[in-house]
């Protein structure tokens, strides 16, 4: 499943037995999606602009939304045509006189400048597949999910990697809505579909130094348990305070926080005397629930985080994402390598019927 929406990139390989539909492994790119290719064609005709007026683009904000929308027009129309052509009357006005763009874009100008683009959805299709055991050459099929995956070079390129053509039976901005359908309608029926999932990101805590421990590793099937020791790292500490992530980061800061657990009082003692157990254990919808429990009184707590966001939660997420793309694509800043802090999973929005591209 290639799902490329407005702002993450998705890719997931299940195995289907009759109505068993198992998720093999799971993969993205958070920092990759449609507003990432909209910004190429923004800087690219914002270079045109210059070439013509010569001189730089220099107007507001709100000049600039104008030329992001009137990119995302063009790209709508090189996924049917083999050229659009793109106006934006009064677009600056420099010494008293005004400036509009004026440009034609091609479909072969359009699919230079997102080539690199399309080649990062195709390595993490390799890695999925890769983390299944599998090779490219057993995808019996291919399912695009996202309004982006009409741009034509992402099926000639996925062609070229899996050696057939993405299956086109489905329209790619409904088929999570008839996912959801089909998976609801067959909720509580004994041959109902049958959904085994994956963890999408790996869970784990904190550790001094801003270290990630990773605790259950991603592409883990659920439902799943799995108990980590820990012990106290102070004389007569009173309480333990442990805060989950979850990501695929070797550090906290590239990593999503899901909650803190506390466990007090702890029974008195010298450093690392005090052992307790934490049980990470998620249920086959990805609830997490965990429980610290301190070995000599008995002391615990419990505490149940969701590893799936809401679908106000995913808006939110997008809507501050689009923000952070349109200020890099216009200062340049890149983000940290590595980092998938936001979690917009395939299946948890199957289950939703809410969809975040």
């Amino acid at each position: 499943v290639y799902d490329l929406g407005g702002g993450t990139f998705d890719a997931s390989l299940l195995q289907l037995n009759d109505t068993v539909y198992e998720v093999m492994a799971t993969g993205g790119d958070t920092f990759l999606g449609g507003v990432d290719f909209d910004s190429k064609l923004v800087d690219f005709l914002l270079a045109e602009f210059e070439v013509k007026n010569g001189l730089p683009f220099s107007g507001d904000e709100v000049a600039r939304q104008r030329v992001v929308e009137a990119a995302e027009a063009a790209k709508l129309e090189l996924s049917e045509k083999a050229g659009a052509k793109v106006h934006v009357p009064f677009l600056m006005v420099k010494d008293g006189k005004p400036y509009d763009l004026t440009a034609t874009v091609t479909r072969a100008e359009f699919d230079l400048s997102i080539g690199p683009l399309v080649d990062r959805t195709i390595a993490v299709c390799a890695e999925v597949i890769r983390a299944a055991g599998k090779q490219a050459g057993d995808v019996d099929e291919v399912l695009l999910v996202g309004g982006m995956t009409r741009v034509p070079i992402v099926h000639k390129k996925l062609e070229a990697f899996l050696g057939r053509a993405p299956h086109k039976g489905v329209h790619p901005d409904e088929a999570v809505g008839l996912g959801a359908a089909l998976f609801g309608h067959s909720l509580g029926k004994d041959e109902g579909i049958v959904l085994i999932d994956v963890l999408p990101m790996s869970i784990g805590i904190g550790l001094p130094g801003g270290r990630f421990k990773k605790i259950i590793e991603r592409n883990t099937a659920l439902p799943h348990s799995k108990t980590y020791e820990l012990a106290t790292t102070k004389e007569n500490q009173e309480e333990l305070e442990l805060s989950v992530f979850q990501g695929d980061s070797e550090r906290v800061d590239g990593a999503e926080l899901l909650g803190t657990v506390k466990l007090s009082p702890l029974p008195k003692g010298p450093r690392g005397a005090v052992r307790i157990d934490v049980e990470f254990s998620l249920s086959a919808e990805c609830l997490l629930t965990i429980t610290a429990k301190e070995k000599s009184k008995g002391a615990e707590v419990k505490a149940t985080l969701s590893t799936r966001d809401t679908p106000d939660a995913v808006k939110a997420k997008l809507a501050a994402q689009v923000e952070q793309q349109t200020r890099r694509a216009r200062t340049g800043e890149r983000p940290a390598r590595g980092s998938r802090s936001w979690l917009s999973r395939l299946w948890a929005r199957i289950r939703r019927g809410s969809k975040a591209g």
